[in-house]
C-alpha cells in the first residue's frame, strides 16, 4: 500500500511466515512506522554450535533479522527498532520432557543456543545505535 515507506525494494519483501506477513502488513499500514525494512541488515556473530575444523574455533555467521523499523513518537521524536519473530517455543530455554526423543531434545538445545548467539550480536549493534531490539513470538502478534 505505501512502499515509499519500505526501505529497499519493496518487490522483494521477503517474508517466511504468515506471522512475519501479518507484521509486515502492520508496519506498512500504520501511521505511526514511517519506515521499515525486512531482512536488509546482516549482523556477524559467532555461532557456538559449530566449529572450524582447521582452527577449532567457533565458526563465524552472519544472522539477517526479521525486521528494521522507524516509529514516529508522540513527541515527534523517531525510535530505530529491530525484531525478531520466533515461534514463542524457541525464545525460551527448551524443555527436555522424558520421554522426548533424544535427537528432538539436542535439535531444540542447539537452536536456543544459536538463536541467544545471534540476539546477543543484534542487541549489541542496537546498543551501539541506540536502537531497540526485541525478539516477538505469537503472543506478541496476536494478542
Amino acid at each position: 500500500m505505501f512502499p515509499e515507506k519500505y526501505k529497499g525494494d519493496p518487490t522483494k519483501i521477503r517474508y517466511r511466515s504468515s506471522w512475519e506477513q501479518r507484521v509486515f502488513q502492520q508496519c506498512d499500514t500504520s501511521h505511526s512506522i514511517i519506515a521499515w525494512a525486512s531482512e536488509e541488515i546482516q549482523i556477524p556473530y559467532v555461532d557456538p554450535t559449530t566449529y572450524d575444523p582447521a582452527t577449532g574455533a567457533p565458526k563465524l555467521r552472519m544472522y539477517i533479522p526479521d525486521i528494521w523499523l522507524q516509529v514516529k513518537l508522540a513527541d515527534d521524536s523517531i525510535k530505530t527498532m529491530m525484531f525478531e519473530i520466533k515461534p514463542h517455543k524457541e525464545t525460551i530455554a527448551p524443555v527436555n520432557k522424558q520421554g522426548k526423543r533424544r535427537d528432538r531434545v539436542l535439535s531444540e538445545n542447539i537452536t536456543y543456543v544459536k538463536n541467544l548467539a545471534k540476539w546477543e550480536a543484534a542487541q549489541k549493534l542496537c546498543n551501539k545505535y541506540g536502537w531497540e531490539f526485541k525478539v516477538i513470538s505469537e503472543q506478541q502478534i496476536f494478542g
